[in-house]
C-alpha cells in the first residue's frame, strides 16, 4: 500500500557538527496548505530543502507519491528566501518566466511566451512583461519569483520565508495571492516562516518546530475557512484559539526573546 502524504518525510535526522533535525516524521497531504513555524536555527530551512531534495538527510528516508528519490522530484518547486537573488537582473520579467520552462519542457517558443504571459496575469504583473528586477518593487521582484515557479506547473511549492524582507502592506496582499493561487490551482503548499500570525492566517495546518535539536513538536490543524480577511479574520476565536496554542507550545521550547520575535516577525 501507498503510505499517505504527497510528500514524507520518515525517521529522518540530519547532522553536520551538531544535529540539525532530529529523527522527524512528516506527511504532506496532496492539495494541502501547510505552514512551519519555530524560532531561528530550528531546522526549518534544513526540513524545507530535505522536502525538495536539495539536502541529503543523514538518516531516515523521504518519498514523493510514494516513491523514494534521492535528487529533487520534477513535480516540486522550492521558492528561496532571497527572491532578489533567485531572479536575474539582466532578464525582463517575461525572460524571468520563460527561462523557468527553458529546462523542463520541450514548448516550442511561441507555447512558452503563451505560457509567460498567462501566469503573468495570474500574478497581477500585466503590464510590467518589460521590466526588469531593478525597476520593480520587493513585492512586484517576488510576484517574479512566484510566476517563475507556477508557469511550470507544479504540484509541490515549497516557500522559505518568502514575505520575510516585505513592508506589512505587500506582505498582506502577497498571503491573500498566494492563497488564492493555491485555491485556483489545486496545489500543495509548505511555506516556512518564523511569523505565527502569518502562519495562521495562511494555512491549514500548522506544523511547530522547537530547536536544539531541530524537531517537530506538533501539529495544529486551523479551523478556519477560505476565503480569509486580514482584519475579520484574526479577530475571531479559531483563529486566535490557534494562535494562543502555538504560541504556548513555542514558549515551553525556546527563549522568552524568541517566542515574542516570532509573534510579528
Amino acid at each position: 500500500m501507498t503510505p499517505a502524504g504527497i510528500l514524507r518525510l520518515d525517521g529522518v535526522t540530519k547532522q553536520y557538527a551538531k544535529v540539525a533535525l532530529s529523527e522527524t516524521s512528516l506527511a504532506i497531504d496532496r492539495g494541502s496548505f501547510v505552514s512551519v513555524v519555530g524560532p531561528s536555527g530550528c531546522g526549518k530551512s534544513t526540513l524545507l530543502m530535505m522536502l525538495a531534495g536539495l539536502l541529503p538527510p543523514s538518516s531516515g528516508t523521504r518519498s514523493f507519491e510514494g516513491v523514494p528519490f534521492d535528487s529533487p522530484p520534477f513535480e516540486v518547486i522550492y521558492i528561496f528566501q532571497q527572491y532578489n537573488k533567485s531572479i536575474f537582473p539582466w532578464k525582463t520579467v517575461h525572460d524571468n518566466i520563460v527561462f523557468g520552462l527553458s529546462n523542463r519542457t520541450n514548448m516550442t517558443r511561441s507555447e512558452m511566451d503563451a505560457s509567460s504571459a498567462e501566469v503573468i496575469e495570474t500574478v497581477g504583473l500585466g503590464g510590467f512583461e518589460s521590466y526588469y528586477p531593478w525597476e520593480l518593487s520587493g513585492g512586484m521582484q517576488q510576484r517574479v519569483a512566484i510566476a517563475r515557479a507556477l508557469v511550470c506547473e507544479p504540484a509541490v511549492l515549497l516557500m522559505d520565508e518568502p514575505f520575510s524582507a516585505l513592508d506589512a502592506f505587500t506582505r498582506n496582499e502577497l498571503q491573500d495571492l498566494l492563497i488564492a493561487l493555491w485555491e485556483r490551482l489545486d496545489i500543495t503548499v509548505i511555506f516556512v516562516t518564523h511569523d505565527v500570525d502569518e502562519a495562521v492566517y495562511l494555512a491549514e495546518k500548522v506544523v511547530v518546530m522547537a530547536s536544539a535539536p531541530g524537531r517537530v513538536l506538533d501539529q495544529v490543524d486551523i479551523a478556519l475557512d477560505y476565503p480569509r480577511d486580514q482584519v475579520a479574520t484574526r479577530e475571531t476565536k479559531p483563529y486566535l484559539d490557534a494562535r494562543q496554542r502555538i504560541m504556548g507550545l513555542l514558549a515551553k521550547n525556546t527563549s522568552t526573546t524568541e517566542a515574542s520575535d516570532m509573534t510579528h516577525g
